[in-house]
Formats: structure tokens, sequence, C-alpha cells
């Protein structure tokens, strides 16, 4: 602690005599300018061969003609420097001892025409370093450098830095400084970036410069679970951001949301993807990933930001790597937000395992508003293929294994029976579907021809009501728990019914949404509209499922 506080004293008393000193510290025996002194460790012995280098107030040590900067000298034998015939301006002085690692530096030095050599003292002690987040700023494949303007600290960075997302500058010397800078070395032209601005380096400790420092815009979302209702913690949640003209002014943001981050209270950034970002109509849909939702929780919130010019791309990752990942149980995620059409894989699996669906034919009008952002509409009819679905199985659901199936459905009065998915191997019998009844009863089922009798084979059946939801958004989600055999569904995150059921044994097959069972081809298949279609290779619990239903519904 001593020796703490003598390192600080040491450090002010370095920036204050020059100033009693400027114009002539040397009672005028010397005509030219400079600057001398002696330079000590932190319990006042000199040093010997220390080094001393004289840095432009803006200097950067990675210029290619820095102008005949540095000056540099060493301390003689009584830790005595000497920097004559220096050109009037500002700079700052650098006292550096490699065989100890020491360093210090003294800001905002004035040498003044005419003012003979000014004396200044330097204390050596223990440096500082920064981390700093660059992974917003460097695009892929570019290179550049980190650098504080006015000293010596530059560390350079490359794609390989950009994976790793930060980067840590050691020898910081011991100070407050006005900004840290990303050069961008881009092909086209130099990109200058301002990482921090207005912060302070300590001794022997790494500075994590906030990420968001430059950013001009921020605001507090809440993410009360307390009104929800949701009691336990939910881990790996995607929580979901609606920005509209009422609670966002579209114009303080770049044209496609590049530069809006998202971070936790302690100011870590927090992983992203934008679903929809329409500037002109002023609404957007944004997915973020939060590790931990605590239950019953009024004051937790995530800090939005925006407004800044970057040059480089966002860090959003449309791969869902990061949002929608398979560490998170994510097998399957569709969206549903894309226009109509038929092109193979043209409905997109959000997550990485990119189990992309198919349209059996284009469905003219297939995109409609739906629960976030867009949605898909179907028009089933009997004997009918058009718009219907088609995918492989979602991975991890082969097995006995639990499972969670959701998504939200509008349906349309009808007085057949419809598919709305069905997952497995059809031809054998050994399936899992959903459907609505002529009766608005929906139901969750499984088929086993292994071990059915009678016309019907099902081997169990998940029953709920949709009556008087008709042309209404509905949250569904069906939870298998292999462990406990038990199959509970939900319906806007509340439970509507639980059954036990024996081991629901998938031998593989694929998916369809929307297309008629093929038990039943002269049924119709699904007439209504789907969004947000997620397949989980985990039974998630009952928190989980109503804090989906409480944060996305409108």
């Amino acid at each position: 602690m001593m020796r703490r506080i003598l390192f600080l004293s040491a450090i002010l008393a370095l920036s204050l005599p020059f100033h009693g000193c400027e114009g002539g510290g040397n009672s005028g025996s010397e005509t030219t300018n400079g600057l001398t002194g002696v330079v000590k460790d932190v319990e006042g012995r000199p040093i010997a061969g220390a080094r001393v280098l004289l840095l432009p107030e803006d200097f950067n040590p990675a210029a290619d003609d820095t102008g005949g900067f540095p000056l540099e000298t060493r301390t003689d034998s009584k830790g005595t420097y000497k920097l004559a015939d220096v050109a009037p301006g500002r700079y700052n002085l650098e006292f550096s001892d490699s065989s100890h690692g020491t360093l210090s530096l003294a800001q905002d030095v004035a040498v003044r025409t005419g003012g003979g050599l000014a004396t200044l003292d330097g204390t050596l002690g223990m440096p500082g370093a920064i981390r700093v987040r660059i992974v917003d700023f460097l695009g892929e494949g570019e290179a550049g450098y980190v650098y504080i303007p006015g000293t010596n600290a530059l560390l350079r960075v490359d794609s390989t830095a950009r994976a790793d997302g930060s980067v840590r500058i050691a020898n910081v010397p011991v100070g407050r400084f006005p900004r840290l800078l990303l050069v961008v070395d881009a092909e086209a032209d130099r990109k200058i970036i301002t990482l921090a601005r207005d912060f302070e380096v300590d001794a022997e400790t790494t500075l994590a410069t906030s990420p968001f420092q430059t950013w001009a815009s921020s605001r507090n979302i809440p993410v009360n679970t307390e009104a929800m209702g949701v009691t336990g913690a939910v881990t790996d949640f995607p929580f979901l951001v609606r920005l509209n003209a009422a609670n966002f002014d579209f114009s303080q943001a770049r044209p496609n949301g590049q530069d809006v981050r998202f971070s936790k209270p302690d100011g870590s950034p927090i992983p992203y993807q934008i679903e929809r970002w329409d500037a002109s109509a002023k609404r957007a849909e944004i997915w973020t990933r939060l590790d931990t939702v605590a239950g019953s929780d009024s004051k937790q919130y995530i800090t939005m930001h925006w407004g800044r010019g970057l040059t480089a791309p966002g860090e959003e990752d449309p791969s869902g790597l990061r949002v929608f990942g398979p560490e998170a149980g994510f097998a399957t995620v569709y969206h549903l937000d894309e226009a109509a059409n038929d092109d193979a894989g043209g409905y997109h699996d959000a997550t990485p395992n990119a189990n992309h669906a198919t349209a059996a034919s284009i469905n003219p009008g297939a995109l409609v508003p739906g629960i976030v952002a867009g949605a898909k509409a179907f028009a089933g009819g009997p004997l009918s293929t058009v718009g219907t679905l088609t995918a492989a199985m979602p991975k991890g659901f082969t097995g006995n294994t639990s499972y969670t199936v959701s998504f939200w459905i509008k349906y349309d009065t009808t007085a057949t029976r419809q598919t709305i998915l069905d997952f497995g191997e059809f031809a054998t019998l050994k399936d899992v579907h959903f459907l609505i009844r002529p009766d608005t009863l929906t139901q969750f089922g499984a088929y086993d021809a292994d071990r059915s009798t009678g016309f019907d084979p099902a081997t169990w059946q998940n029953v709920f009501k949709l009556s008087g939801r008709a042309g209404k958004w509905t949250h569904i989600a069906t939870v298998y728990n292999a462990a406990q055999s038990i199959i509970t569904t939900y319906v806007n995150g509340t439970p509507a019914d639980i059954v036990p059921t024996q081991a629901l044994k998938l031998d593989g097959g694929a998916l369809r949404i929307g297309k008629a069972l093929a038990t039943h081809p002269l049924d119709s298949p699904f007439n209504g509209a789907l969004d947000e279609i997620r397949f989980c290779n985990r039974a998630l619990s009952p928190d989980r499922i109503k804090l989906d239903y409480e944060t996305q519904k409108p």
C-alpha cells in the first residue's frame, strides 16, 4: 500500500513542476529550448541508463513519417537527462527502465521559444494495461492497430484478434488519456475509429474500457419477470426487443440498424440478431440472447445503445450462432418472414444447423403480418400441397429424447380436419403431429404402427381447446419429457393438457409443415398463418414457456 501511495504522488509531481518553469527554468544561462531533469525510482534513487522519449502530444507510434520524433536520450550515471534544441510546442515525456519493467509519462509539457532548459524530473513505476473490444469495428479480413496518441502504447491487430473479440494492450503508462484509437488499413481507405474517451490507467491493473462509451444514445429495457408471473430462473433465453415510432427515434440510428448494440448492466455486450429493421415504417424486431433471466425480479434490465457512425460491419450474427445456437438447445427455428417463394431452402432455419425448408409451390400472399415481423400464410384445401413446407428432421429428435415444439398460430374456421405440422417416419406410421379437428379442438399426438390397434393407430393424444380463437394469434408449446414419460401442452403460457405416455422413439424421417397427414390424405392442409416455429431438443421448463409467451405477445 505504501508503494502505491509513493508512486501516485510521484506521478502527480511529474506534471506539476513544469508549469512553474515554462519560459525558462535555468536562470537564463542556456539559450536553447529543451528539457532536463533527473529520473528516479519510487524510493527516490536516481536511475542510470533510463530511456527518455519526447513525443508530440498527438504522436502516432505506427506512422511511417514521424517528423523526426520521438527525440530520445538516456540518463547518465547520476540519472540526469537532457534534451536540447527542441522545437517549440506541446509534448509528452516518457520515461522507462526496461531492466525493471517500469514506465511513466508526463503529459502536456510545453516548450516555448527562448525558454531555455526547463527542469522536469521523472519517477518510474509499474505500468498498467488496457483491454478493449474491437469486434464491432474491424471487418472480416481487415487489419490495423490500436494506439494511444502521444504515447508508445501500440498493438497491431488482425482477423485473428477480431475473432477473439477484444485485445489487450500491455505496458501502458499510468495516467488519464483523452482518446484510444483504432486505425483500420482498409483497401479503399484508412479508417480512424475512437474506441474510448477520457479514461484512466492504473498501475499493475488492466482497464477494461466500456465498449459502448462512444455511442451517442442509450436506454434501459426492463425485463420484469415479477409482472409476467415467471418465478424461476431461465437461461440462454432469446429476449425480443420491439421498436416502433412511439418508443424509438429511427433517425438517430443508421439505416439498417448497423450501430445498434445491447449490453448487460455491467457493460458487457449481449449477442443479438435483427429479424426486421424497417426505418421507413418505423418498425424493428431484434432478438437478444440473455444468459440468465432471474425469476420474480422487477428491477432487471438490459441496455440498448445506438447512434454511432460505424465504418465497419455490425456484430449481429445472421447465422443465429449466438442467439439461436445448438448449445442452447435450438435444433431448428423458422421466423417465416421470407417473401413467398418455392426456392430450395427458401424458408430459412435461424440456427447454424441450416435446416432450411422448401415450399411445394408458391402460395400467393403467403407473407402476412406476424406476431414477430412477418409470418407465413397457408391456404390449405383438400388434396392441396400449395405453400406447404418440407425440411429434414430437426437435429437431435431421433430416438427417445426429450424435446419441445412451439409456434404461434392463427387459424381460420373450418369444417374439416387440418394438419398444422408433423415430423417423423410417415411411411411406417411412426411420426408426431399437430392437427385441428372439426370441433376446433387441437390435437398433439403420435402414431406407432408397431403397438397400435384399431382404425386409428394413435398411441396417445394431447388434446387442448382452441375454440373461440379463430383469427387470433395463439402461442402453443408442447413439451415431451422423456425421463418422466409425460407430454405437456401449454396454450399462451398456461398448461392446457398433461398426459403420461410410453416412450416416443422416432427412427428418423422428415419434417412437414401445413401438409395433410400421410395417413389421412383426404384431410385438409393447414388453413391459416404460422409464425416463430421452434424445435428444441430438450424439455423446456414451465417458466421458460411462460417467458416465451409473455415476451413475444403483442
